[in-house]
């Protein structure tokens, strides 16, 4: 469980009659494995025009361009261009995924003048460990109905992982040959270190090894896809101000990338004479959160702890902004205690609420001497994990105080003798959401039952969980708990 100094942030229900919720803190494994199928997710088509005229014609032939993951924030996207966003998933929407029915597989398309292209993508704080893809070249037809497309079969097909720059990995892709066959081929690869695969797997169906050959479509049946994947991927975010201000605040929100996908509005649009429920690619944004830095004082502590938030309480409005040197600073003042701490939430842009679970691993202090009129040395103080024991730091000139070990969602500030001025980088990660297996105990007087709860793919609550015990148990107290975890 994360340390926190001022409020509960998250956390899950057990409820008696074994109705499975969300249990943040359950037993798991490292090893989490999802799979992508038209059972795990839903997919979404994209309304795309492309730039000179080109027609994007996976929209009328019923083809998809987006599909997500029904719990875990995974997402699968397919384009006819190269082009990334900033966080490094693809930017140009296009239509290319095509659900060829109950256990059959989800095909994917690739257009007459570039190769198709797919990523795989997890949000930052995750990481993949592992893939196994099972593909199929038996699609001679993309779609359905007048503006279905057809694949002609006159030179091999590949398929397989590629770099961020949609070149082949050696080893890593197949030949799938020519002809319509529903020969499975098999491209798995697993994690050596923890950063040879990152949050996003880039792949690519080609009718050529390096060079598209113009005027063929391409397409395969990718029959079975299961990812592995972790929560213990270390990403840094900046708390620090964007620019001077000496306006007084309370509570001063800090921006950061999440690696979510914001697809933005979906509504009817019309292309290609074909009117279908669909986004628009060029409002599709990476959703943000707001990192908090904030006083103690902004917090109503008469409120339930479930509701106390920064912001709940006016404050003493302490925060400004100052630039000292090329950075920007945070000017803190004594008397008053400052936090810096992980969002539980966002919203998109349809301001829905998006629920949001990290953990601060490590921080990085930064400080400088307070350079305003009248000059005042201070002391810095930066308190531990626990939030009660503070390390001192008579500040004389910038320089940074590294804090490692943690498992918090906040780090706690204050500062003595003068304003100070601080900034800080937190090292965050996901909080695993995933339950892959649970073990529930049951004790009635002096005799204990246990029953273990194992699930093979992602997973977290809808299902029901059948505890069994002796008849002669019915009707008189029973006291049922989880086994605390071991991770």
């Amino acid at each position: 469980m994360r340390k926190m100094f001022l409020h509960v942030k998250g956390g899950g229900k057990f409820i008696a009659a074994l109705l499975l919720g969300v249990f943040i803190n359950c037993i798991s494994g490292k090893a989490q494995n999802v799979t992508v199928s038209e059972k795990t997710g839903s997919m979404i088509c994209s309304q795309t025009s492309y730039e000179g005229g080109s027609t994007e014609t996976g929209f009328g032939a019923g083809g998809f361009a987006t599909w997500k993951h029904f719990q875990l924030p995974l997402t699968m996207t397919v384009s006819d261009l190269t082009d990334l966003s900033p966080n490094g998933q693809l930017a140009v929407h296009a239509n290319n995924l095509y659900n060829a029915g109950v256990d059959k597989g989800i095909q994917l398309f690739g257009g007459t003048i570039r190769d198709g292209y797919m990523t795989l993508a997890l949000p930052k704080g995750y990481r993949f460990t592992g893939y196994k893809i099972i593909v199929q070249n038996n699609v001679s037809t993309f779609g359905h109905g007048s503006k279905a497309l057809n694949i002609q079969h006159t030179h091999n097909f590949y398929f397989g992982e590629t770099t961020s720059a949609f070149d082949f990995k050696a080893g890593f892709y197949c030949d799938l040959q020519k002809n319509v066959s529903n020969t499975e081929y098999t491209v798995e690869r697993t994690s050596m270190t923890p950063g040879d695969m990152g949050n996003i797997l880039y792949f690519k169906i080609a009718n050529h090894p390096s060079t598209h050959i113009r005027g063929h479509y391409v397409g395969v049946t990718l029959k079975y896809v299961e990812l592995t994947f972790t929560p213990e991927a270390p990403f840094k975010i900046s708390v620090a101000p964007q620019k001077e201000d000496q306006t007084g605040a309370s509570v001063v929100q800090c921006a950061f990338a999440t690696g979510k996908v914001d697809l933005g509005r979906i509504s009817q649009n019309t292309y290609t004479g074909v009117t279908r429920q669909s986004y628009v690619y060029r409002e599709v944004k990476d959703l943000l959160a707001q990192a908090l830095f904030y006083e103690k004082a902004s917090v109503d502590l008469n409120l339930p702890l479930d509701n106390r938030r920064a912001g709940s309480a006016m404050g003493n409005r302490s925060i400004k902004s100052v630039k000292s040197g090329q950075n920007y600073y945070f000017e803190i003042q004594p008397g008053q205690t400052y936090f810096a701490e992980t969002p539980i939430g966002t919203v998109d842009q349809q301001q829905n609420e998006v629920p949001l679970h990290y953990r601060i691993t490590a921080a990085k202090v930064n400080y400088a001497p307070n350079t305003g009129m009248p000059v005042r040395p201070y002391t810095l103080k930066v308190y531990d994990k626990t939030g009660k024991n503070a390390t001192e730091i008579n500040v004389t000139e910038a320089g940074s105080f590294n804090l490692t070990g943690l498992n918090n969602d906040a780090v706690k500030l204050e500062v003595v003798g003068g304003a100070g001025l601080v900034n800080l980088e937190l090292t965050l990660e996901a909080l695993d959401p995933y339950i892959n297996h649970m073990e529930l105990m049951c004790n009635h007087g002096d005799v204990r039952i246990s029953r273990e709860f194992v699930s093979s793919d992602f997973s977290v609550g809808g299902g029901v969980f059948y505890f069994y015990i002796p008849r002669d148990w019915l009707n008189t107290a029973c006291n049922f708990h989880l086994r605390k975890s071991e991770k």
